[in-house]
């Protein structure tokens, strides 16, 4: 479970800096390949659990303006600045990451995946 944790605050923090499709484009081999490599992962969910905590977590990026098209329709207006985006982001990117990850895993425990 910490490669998974890992791997979720990775793609928060990276799509915090780039587009978040392009973070989950870039970290999906990566997380399939650690997820096939992976033994232990097969009692919580396996290759499914992996793939789809990454692809949530990297919709997480929340703290700047370039990661979303909705994040920078809002700064282009003027209205709001990129210390504003800082300010909530941290917040929010961070307890996303974590209710993800956590939600998840007790669904991977229950059987769900």
């Amino acid at each position: 479970m910490p490669v998974l944790f890992l791997l979720s605050i990775t793609a928060m923090i990276m799509a915090t800096f780039m587009s978040n499709t392009a973070t989950a484009n870039l970290l999906m081999p990566i997380a399939v390949s650690i997820a096939t490599a992976m033994s232990g992962l097969q009692s919580f969910g396996g290759l499914s659990l992996i793939v789809i905590c990454v692809a949530l977590s990297a919709s997480m990026g929340m703290s700047l303006p370039i990661s979303t098209p909705p994040n920078a329709l809002a700064h282009s207006t003027g209205l709001v600045s990129s210390s504003d985006f800082m300010k909530t982001g941290k917040y929010i990117s961070t307890l996303g990451v974590c209710k993800i990850f956590t939600v998840l895993v007790c669904l991977g425990m229950v059987g769900y995946f």
